[in-house]
């Protein structure tokens, strides 16, 4: 692999607490983060921007993109319902 190989290919910087949950879209256009301080970032895979911040107002543990991309699905540990998830529009990112 020689010198220049690096593990970091890019840092995506924008959340105050720690990471919970990443997820690429199935094109891998996107790539959505989940993260204590009760948010989750869209983000744009090929310039690194943050597209949308959605307060989720809990902090979700994991986050998953339906097949077509149109949909993101937050899960919080807190509901009673083991697998509940919640579901989040994408039209607008």
């Amino acid at each position: 692999m020689g010198d220049k190989w690096s593990p970091c290919l890019s840092t995506l910087e924008g959340h105050s607490d720690c990471v919970t949950s990443v997820a690429f879209s199935h094109d891998s256009a996107r790539l959505a983060s989940a993260s204590d301080d009760r948010t989750v970032k869209i983000w744009d895979t090929h310039c690194g921007e943050c597209l949308s911040t959605l307060d989720v107002g809990r902090v979700p543990r994991d986050v998953s993109f339906d097949a077509t991309g149109s949909s993101l699905y937050t899960e919080d540990p807190n509901i009673s319902r083991p697998g509940f998830k919640f579901r989040w529009g994408m039209d607008n990112t």
